[in-house]
């Protein structure tokens, strides 16, 4: 069986490009899915970067198309982040060119995911091309909203 991953639907693409920038730059790079919930998986096994998971992006205007990829190396709650790594990352977001942050605290926002080696990829693929682990389907490019899904890549 493929190794799962996490797919999110909808990320603004002009973030991915300026991450990409900002990567080429040694600068960390944070992913803040704006959701209350915590990805659970992440939350339960947090990556790191001796065993990193893979995580597949949407963009807004492409939503049925996956066109990024990276690798997680950490995972971390926003509301229970102690006053030291809360700091840190924080100071590490705001040196690339997003001026915000850490943010959703005061809203309740959870999940707060370090990523590495992001690609724009050439070879983009369909959504339907990822299957959902909970129950084998294919995921449907017709997703309005922003979210994420556990996943694997079909090889076909």
């Amino acid at each position: 069986m493929p190794t799962e991953a996490i797919f999110y639907n909808a990320m603004h693409r002009s973030v991915l490009d300026q991450m990409l920038k900002d990567q080429n730059k040694g600068i960390a790079l944070y992913v803040q899915p704006y959701n209350k919930q915590a990805i659970a998986k992440l939350r339960d096994e947090p990556p790191n970067s001796e065993s990193p998971v893979i995580i597949y992006f949407s963009t807004g205007d492409e939503r049925a198309t996956v066109s990024y990829k990276a690798e997680i190396t950490g995972w971390w709650n926003k509301q229970e982040l102690d006053e030291s790594l809360h700091h840190r990352i924080d100071s590490e977001i705001k040196t690339g060119r997003f001026d915000y942050g850490i943010f959703g605290i005061e809203e309740g926002m959870i999940n707060l995911i370090r990523i590495r080696n992001l690609i724009k990829l050439h070879d983009c693929f369909p959504v339907s091309k990822l299957t959902k682990t909970k129950d084998g389907q294919p995921l449907s490019g017709n997703r309005i909203s922003a979210g994420w899904s556990y996943v694997h890549k079909r090889k076909d």
